[in-house]
């Protein structure tokens, strides 16, 4: 989806912003402004105290900007949002996506951290798929520290697990990247939790950790992000020995 779509959705409330955050991080058409004041390339940045980074989703509304601030500009580009924004300046006081359209929209400072976190779990998300990228994924996995999984707590069983639903009857644990990830699966189990007169607890696991931890359950397998919003990708319990064994 095009961050101008997400926008449009979100706008008519079809979507919320965490869905619209994640659909500008991982789009993967941007074209940025830059100049040659340095080789290769300078991205450019707005002049003055806030200082403003330019994202445009395609050719056509670099050019409306282009236009309306009646200058010719280098770009380069395609580029994803997962590999910009985690590049971005901490000073940076505005995020603009599509200055100029109708459809343009901004993120300020203090979400800054929230989209480099975003695009880090992206980042994950993305190389989970890539069999070319095996390496790569592994190493992130390791170094990321900020997935979750989620337990129940009370009852007559205490601290327990949640498992993902399965139609195969397979224990599988889910695990996840992101925040709207695991807040779409939390909101999923809650009531099915509160019946058991329990209640869910989320607990955040750095990588080195987890994985050497999920080795020692006795489970059929893992499962990332199993009812979205990223793609789910399930692993026998094999895959949490390899990369609680592998040096990153």
């Amino acid at each position: 989806m095009k961050p101008s779509e997400a926008f449009y959705k979100f706008s008519q409330k079809e979507i919320n912003g965490a869905l619209l955050m994640r659909s500008v991080v991982s789009y993967s058409g941007y074209i940025l402004p830059a100049s040659l004041q340095h080789a290769p390339f300078d991205v450019y940045f707005g002049e003055g105290e806030d200082l403003t980074f330019y994202l445009f989703e395609d050719n056509e509304n670099f050019e409306l900007w282009c236009e309306e601030n009646d200058q010719e500009q280098l770009f380069t580009g395609p580029f994803s949002g997962w590999d910009i924004v985690p590049h971005l300046r901490d000073s940076l006081q505005f995020l603009n996506i599509n200055s100029e359209a109708d459809h343009a929209f901004h993120y300020q400072n203090r979400q800054i951290p929230q989209l480099k976190k975003l695009a880090e779990a992206i980042a994950i998300e993305t190389a989970m798929h890539d069999k070319a990228r095996a390496d790569e994924f592994f190493d992130r996995l390791k170094r990321y520290e900020d997935f979750k999984m989620l337990f129940r707590s009370g009852g007559e069983t205490g601290m327990q697990l949640v498992l993902a639903p399965d139609n195969q009857g397979r224990k599988l644990i889910p695990i996840f990247t992101a925040e709207d990830s695991f807040q779409l699966f939390l909101d999923q189990m809650t009531p099915i939790i509160q019946k058991e007169v329990c209640s869910p607890y989320v607990m955040t696991r750095k990588g080195t950790e987890l994985f050497a931890q999920l080795a020692t359950i006795p489970a059929d397998g893992v499962v990332f992000n199993p009812v979205g919003y990223a793609r789910p990708k399930a692993f026998a319990m094999q895959f949490c020995n390899v990369i609680a064994n592998h040096q990153a």
